[in-house]
């Protein structure tokens, strides 16, 4: 079970990269994948079962996954530290607008369920 997971969400993702490259999209070929994947997932209960026993896994091993971010960040120490200020003004005002943009949606989408 747990390898034909792994193979549908693998299969999922290749299938995203051809569309993205096969028909010159300027999405990545990994978000059409996904998207792919999260049909799948919405419309077979069948592929929810298989892929279930592999997400549990890599879930469960997620810490594992952010070691190359780490590896990156120390490779490229000297870039960061030159424009370490500036990454770090960037990431928190577009975490900022994020959370902001997140809530005003929200608080729009109560206030049209509110009022049907």
């Amino acid at each position: 079970m747990l390898i034909n997971g792994l193979i549908i969400i693998l299969l999922c993702q290749f299938v995203g990269e051809l569309l993205a490259y096969g028909l010159g999209l300027p999405i990545p070929g990994t978000i059409i994948g996904m998207v792919l994947l999260l049909l799948g997932l919405m419309l077979s209960q069948p592929c929810r079962q298989q892929v279930e026993p592999a997400v549990s896994v890599l879930i469960r091993h997620l810490t594992l996954l952010f070691f190359p971010i780490g590896a990156g960040l120390v490779l490229e120490w000297p870039t960061f530290a030159q424009h370490g200020s500036a990454i770090i003004i960037a990431l928190t005002l577009c975490t900022l607008a994020t959370i902001v943009i997140v809530a005003v949606g929200f608080n729009r989408l109560l206030n049209l369920r509110q009022h049907d």
